[in-house]
């Protein structure tokens, strides 16, 4: 019997492209080092693909990675999706207090 079955949506591997793609691994560490849970380190790491895929779609580098640039992103978002909400929580993670500055951004 062929039945097909979805993955839960956290054991789906995330794959970071783009302009935030080196910092993938300093951010899994981060979160390992904090003990984070699997939820959150997925969630935290799609947000990171989520913004470093629009960082690419609109051609910014991180050097332009501020947080109005941020602001524009989620604004998007929020069109696109009528939401960021859980975006902006998971940013809130890559991007906290100093995390900015530990991934190469301003």
């Amino acid at each position: 019997m062929d039945v097909d079955v979805w993955p839960r949506p956290d054991s789906v591997p995330v794959v970071v492209v783009g302009p935030l793609m080196p910092f993938e691994p300093a951010l899994l560490s981060y979160l390992a080092d904090g003990g984070y849970t699997a939820r959150s380190v997925v969630e935290a790491t799609r947000a990171m693909a989520r913004l470093s895929g629009w960082m690419e779609a609109t051609q910014r580098t991180t050097a332009e990675l501020t947080p109005r640039a941020v602001a524009v992103f989620l604004a998007a978002r929020r069109r696109r999706c009528g939401s960021e909400a859980m975006t902006r929580l998971s940013l809130a993670t890559v991007m906290g207090p100093g995390r900015c500055h530990d991934l190469g951004t301003t």
